[in-house]
């Protein structure tokens, strides 16, 4: 992938903008639209004997992700160097009185440390004890800087252009949000099945909850509420039926928790009336 990034010139992103844009940015006269380049991708086989994958990959510049990426190297840049500045100004005290104390203090800071790769950092001994030192790597940030930015999607379909790409690829926060409610608000699960039958139902249940979720939610935004299903179903969640029992065996049944507002909604989707849930059903 980062060969891949790199193989890309940046005059050759400047040269192919894409019409895609976030609704967000709709009225934001400062935009500045996405870059892509398609580029052939050959992957390997999973099977050795079999030939490789012909991927379509597109190479994208996004000017937030652009700007996110160097703030992001900048920041994990200055808390290294911060962190060895606070060592070198306790070397020469217990523990880092040794060259071989500083040693390994180092290592355990760059360890897996994101910005490790950016500098040079040398610990050498003197006559009053360790020394510590370090370089930026101008290399190493000109090579990271070039690709701030960009990131690779592919596909197999050999008919789809570099927008329709980008386009697709941004919508995949729909049925990321949608496993979230199932996970979340839906409630239906955790149920522990073993039988594939059974782990059938519980994904056709599943996914008919989260249909009616979603169409709830169209309901509601269509009758001029700007509320999300899940937001509704905190409004409704205190509604409750109080059944009085006296002592001459007759009860008394009334609907608790529905305010006027919760009135409005239901009239305005035109739903059934409330004290139809009163009625008992023999």
């Amino acid at each position: 992938m980062r060969a891949l990034l790199t193989a890309v010139s940046a005059a050759e992103l400047a040269a192919a903008p894409l019409a895609y844009r976030p609704q967000r940015s709709s009225a934001d006269p400062a935009w500045e639209p996405y870059q892509g380049v398609l580029r052939p991708l050959l992957l390997p086989h999973p099977q050795a004997d079999q030939p490789p994958l012909r991927v379509q990959a597109l190479v994208v510049w996004s000017p937030g992700k652009a700007r996110l990426d160097a703030q992001l190297r900048a920041t994990q840049l200055t808390r290294l160097e911060a962190a060895l500045t606070d060592l070198q100004g306790k070397l020469g005290r217990r523990p880092y009185t040794t060259v071989t104390a500083v040693d390994r203090r180092v290592a355990t800071l760059l360890t897996r440390h994101p910005a490790r790769r950016f500098l040079t950092v040398t610990v050498a001994a003197s006559d009053a004890g360790p020394t510590l030192r370090w370089q930026q790597d101008t290399t190493a940030l000109a090579r990271a800087a070039a690709i701030d930015g960009r990131y690779v999607l592919g596909t197999n379909a050999g008919d789809c252009d570099a927008n329709a790409m980008l386009t697709d690829a941004k919508r995949r926060d729909v049925p990321e949000k949608g496993y979230a409610i199932l996970k979340g608000p839906l409630a239906i699960r955790p149920v522990y099945l073993h039988k594939q039958p059974r782990i059938l139902g519980l994904v056709f249940c599943t996914m008919v909850a989260l249909l009616v979720y979603t169409l709830l939610e169209v309901l509601i935004r269509r009758a001029g509420f700007p509320l999300t299903a899940q937001a509704l179903l905190v409004q409704f969640a205190p509604l409750a039926v109080l059944v009085l029992v006296c002592r001459d065996g007759t009860s008394l049944r009334r609907l608790t928790g529905l305010a006027p507002p919760h009135r409005d909604i239901l009239a305005a989707l035109g739903w059934a009336r409330t004290d139809r849930y009163l009625a008992v059903q023999r």
